[in-house]
């Protein structure tokens, strides 16, 4: 148990840290010559994603530990970063699109490791597997 608060409390500061950090980065003036590269199909991906109600809650609240208690969050920003806060777990990494896939590198916070998800854009939803648990996502 202490391991597992200990374990929380490291992952909470770091994303206090993060957000720190983030606010005080300064923001490059945009230069009228720099050509935009578009992906198609990536603004269909940008934005905040939220876990659907038709997601099976037992897989879960087995992947994700406090569920309930702390969000269940996926962000998608134009930048190629990827981050979600999904019950006590978080993740962040980058991404490229395919079609209507996105595929991402992502670090966990909790377990320290990088896994390569695939998320699925079909009617309005993102689709993954994520340890061994599908899960969808709704705006």
């Amino acid at each position: 148990m202490k391991k597992i608060l200990t374990t929380m409390a490291v992952a909470a500061i770091a994303l206090l840290l993060s957000g720190f950090i983030l606010m005080g980065e300064d923001v490059p003036e945009k230069d009228d010559n720099e050509v935009q590269i578009t992906v198609p199909g990536l603004d269909d991906f940008i934005g905040k994603w939220y876990l659907s109600s038709d997601n099976e809650i037992a897989g879960i609240e087995k992947a994700f530990p406090d569920i309930y208690a702390f969000g269940n969050e996926l962000e998608i920003m134009p930048d190629g970063r990827i981050s979600w806060h999904i019950g006590a777990a978080g993740a962040a990494g980058t991404y490229e699109v395919y079609d209507n896939q996105l595929v991402a590198c992502i670090s966990d916070i909790m377990e320290d490791d990088e896994v390569k998800i695939v998320l699925t854009l079909k009617d309005g939803e993102l689709s993954m597997k994520y340890k061994a648990v599908p899960l969808i996502f709704a705006r």
